[in-house]
This record gives structure tokens, C-alpha cells and sequence, in this order.
């Protein structure tokens, strides 16, 4: 264990070293040095708490935007859904107004195939006449 302790006390201080942080005195008291690890723990603690927050936010958002395009998606249906009920009301008009003109159409016909007879036949009873 106090090999340990010793391995990472060197590392700190080669940290500190690379950082330009200033190394504390070899006099250190142990309830100094305790005082000062709680300290490092603390704000490891701290960071490792703003990174779960950060992720947490991050995580939050993420859920938000997936409700907005959920949202969006949906409204994107209703429209398409209203496009294809407007289509079908004006198809089904349309061919509405085929057969009424399908149906003059044959009136029409009708009417003047009932003529060309009726003129035949006067016709016809003309000649006889004569």
C-alpha cells in the first residue's frame, strides 16, 4: 500500500511539474496532505458530477428533439392523410360529373334517334300517299 501512496504521490508531483504548478513543501504534514487529497477528490468529484449533468442535459435534449421530429412527423401525416381525402372528394366529383354528362350524352342520342324515326315513319306515310 505505501508503495502505492508513494507511486502516486511521484505522479502528482510529475503533474504538477508538467502543469508549471508550484510542488509543495517536503514538510507536508500527513493531515496536511489528507487535507489537500479531500480537496482533489472533492473537485474530482465535482467534475465527474458537472460531466453527469452535462451528459444528463445532453440526454434531455436529445429526448427533446426526438418529441419535436416525433411531433413534426405526425403533423407531416395529418397533412398527407387531409392531401389524399381531398383527392379521393375530388375524383370522386370528377367521375360524378362523367357519368351526368355520359348520361346527357345518351339522352341526347336517345332524343334524336326518336326523331329520325319519327321523320321516317312521316315520311314513309308520306310516299304512300302519293
Amino acid at each position: 500500500v505505501q508503495a502505492k501512496i508513494t507511486a502516486f504521490e511521484e505522479f502528482q508531483e510529475d503533474l504538477r511539474k508538467r502543469r508549471g504548478e508550484p510542488t509543495p513543501p517536503s514538510n507536508v504534514t500527513q493531515h496536511e496532505a489528507a487535507v489537500a487529497k479531500v480537496g482533489e477528490v472533492a473537485a474530482a468529484i465535482a467534475v465527474a458530477e458537472a460531466t453527469g449533468e452535462a451528459d444528463r442535459d445532453g440526454q434531455r435534449r436529445l429526448e427533446l428533439l426526438e418529441i419535436k421530429m416525433e411531433r413534426e412527423l405526425a403533423e407531416q401525416r395529418r397533412y398527407a392523410d387531409e392531401q389524399v381525402r381531398q383527392l379521393e372528394r375530388l375524383q370522386r366529383a370528377q367521375l360524378e360529373a362523367q357519368q351526368n354528362q355520359h348520361a346527357q350524352l345518351l339522352a341526347t342520342i336517345q332524343q334524336q334517334q326518336a326523331m329520325m324515326l319519327d321523320l321516317i315513319k312521316s315520311v314513309a306515310a308520306q310516299s304512300k300517299k302519293d
